[in-house]
């Protein structure tokens, strides 16, 4: 082993372009398995989030593959393409692959700059070793010679310096690839002279292995630039949903009757959520290196019968947007439509329809966007007493239709501005004010509380409730410090001064009812 194993947890962490690719390629493995009956084979397998390049596909003790991922422009040096061989040799890899863009390229020339590499660390290698202090006696010997004092930063110190391996600069902070690097790693943190000799000539070896081992090779023996290629995360996605419907479709086709893009959009989203904790907890010092997610826990998740689990919060989140859909999509032909005609597909004026505008939106969000939305617009945490169908008609689906003023923001919320004044598209269908009060209390001292509910929104819109002035004291359940101020930077509504002035002020908003939204806001447009 020469190339130091990375830590791709922090990418990662972010919910990134890199987490999809991962899942994407693990999802086709286990549809591979699905396909040629091997079913019993998937549990062989774990997805390397840590250790061996941005992730890795593993079956028993074997490395199946290595995958470096890029999503933007390619910038590699000749280092970066030494050290992904290199990477890929030490693991006895099957095969190895770059993720990239449509628009994006790749120089087919790693072998070449591999063994150049070789070539020029097996020179360095025979180098002299010394200590510190032996170092420093030749430079004091030369200064003899020269009668004058020599600085680090003098051409003759950095020469005599360049003759030696001098064991004081094999540091983990030397550059990637490096002979430094390397010894380093190796060395494990036995710096003793006697040991980094030791440590050099099992490099020299291990070197000369690979180096024997690429002769007569071309670059695509070893590795290739992978043949799919997504511009986004939403493409990745999406074609990750499609995957998840053929093994369900293949391993549990009595759920076909409640299958559909949500529900499998919702799937992905476990599984988001499921490597998310498996990062979590082996993001210690104690599992360095050792993140592995197993495939038969992915699988299972997967095929795990939501529907007759239907009494968690993650489900409710589901079911909640499977109505939204649902009602929108019966909108054209309901009672109370706006619509001339009876569906979308036929319709001349789509792209002018702000409710078109605004469910696409919506439905284009990631799975933690989507639930934060939802937990917006209901004001609470779902549980079985989700809207009814003629709720989220009368008061989302047909408000969104009419009023053209309400709008999808990035703080995945509903607004219009009117007179400087933010309305809010609500779910809540509380008749009492009493009820909508206790209910908003319980909600915001949680954890996750909706801050945005306090500094963006001046008007909440109901089902039924009209409160003229509804007061509440943020001091009860916030306290304003850097993580606040971050939120609340780009808000549209008042400026982070305003917003400090008044923070010792309990906020004053209005609730109105459907009728009066539409009243107020359809004579604003």
């Amino acid at each position: 082993m020469l190339i130091a194993p990375i830590s791709a947890i922090p990418s990662w962490e972010g919910f990134e372009y890199q987490r999809h690719i991962a899942l994407y390629i693990a999802l086709k493995h286990i549809l591979e398995e699905l396909e040629s009956d091997n079913e019993d084979e998937i549990r062989l397998y774990k997805l390397g989030i840590e250790g061996e390049e941005d992730f890795s596909i593993i079956k028993g003790d074997n490395y199946i593959s290595l995958h470096q991922v890029k999503e933007g422009a390619i910038n590699l040096d000749d280092t970066d393409k030494a050290c992904f061989i290199l990477s890929v040799m030490q693991y006895n890899a099957d095969y190895a692959y770059f993720h990239i863009t449509p628009s994006a390229s790749i120089t087919l020339d790693f072998i070449e700059k591999t063994k150049k590499a070789i070539d020029t660390l097996l020179i360095e290698l025979n180098k002299e070793v010394k200590t510190k202090e032996e170092f420093i006696e030749e430079i004091k010997e030369l200064e003899i010679s020269h009668g004058k004092k020599i600085k680090k930063s003098d051409a003759l110190y950095e020469q005599t310096e360049a003759k030696y391996i001098v064991i004081n600069k094999i540091t983990s902070i030397s550059p990637k690839g490096s002979l430094y690097k390397i010894v380093d790693f190796v060395c494990d943190g036995n710096k003793e002279k006697s040991n980094v000799i030791k440590v050099i000539g099992d490099v020299i070896l291990e070197l000369s292995e690979y180096e024997n081992k690429l002769s007569g090779k071309c670059d695509s023996t070893i590795w290739d630039v992978y043949n799919e290629r997504f511009d986004d995360s939403k493409s990745v996605i999406q074609n990750s949903c499609v995957i998840i419907e053929k093994i369900l479709k293949k391993t549990k086709p009595e759920g076909c009757i409640f299958y559909d893009e949500t529900y499998y959009q919702f799937v992905y989203g476990q599984l988001v959520l499921f490597s998310k904790d498996v990062i979590t907890n082996s993001n210690t010092r104690s599992k360095k290196n050792s993140c592995k997610v197993e495939f038969s826990e992915m699988f299972n998740l997967i095929t795990k019968n939501f529907k007759a689990e239907s009494n968690t919060t993650e489900y409710h989140y589901y079911e909640l947007l499977q109505t939204i859909k649902d009602v929108f999509e019966k909108y054209p032909t309901s009672k109370r439509t706006d619509c001339e005609n009876d569906n979308c597909t036929t319709c001349t004026t789509v792209e002018e329809c702000n409710l078109h505008r605004q469910i696409n939106e919506i439905c284009s969000k990631s799975y933690d966007d989507i639930k934060d939305f939802l937990y917006k617009l209901l004001l609470r945490t779902p549980k079985n007493n989700l809207p009814r169908d003629t709720v989220v008609n009368n008061l989302f689906i047909a408000l969104l239709k009419r009023i053209k003023c309400l709008k999808y923001y990035d703080t995945n919320v509903i607004l219009a501005e009117k007179n400087e004044k933010f309305y809010r598209l609500t779910l809540d269908e509380n008749e009492y004010i009493e009820d909508f009060t206790e209910q908003l209390l319980s909600e915001l001292n949680l954890q996750n509380a909706d801050k945005f509910l306090i500094y963006e929104s001046d008007v909440l819109i109901t089902d039924r409730l009209n409160k003229p002035e509804f007061t509440y004291n943020q001091n009860n359940f916030n306290v304003m410090g850097k993580n606040e101020l971050n939120e609340i930077k780009d808000i549209t509504s008042d400026s982070i001064e305003r917003q400090k002035t008044n923070y010792n002020k309990s906020k004053v908003m209005r609730i109105i009812s459907k009728e009066m939204a539409e009243e107020e806001l359809m004579n604003n447009e």
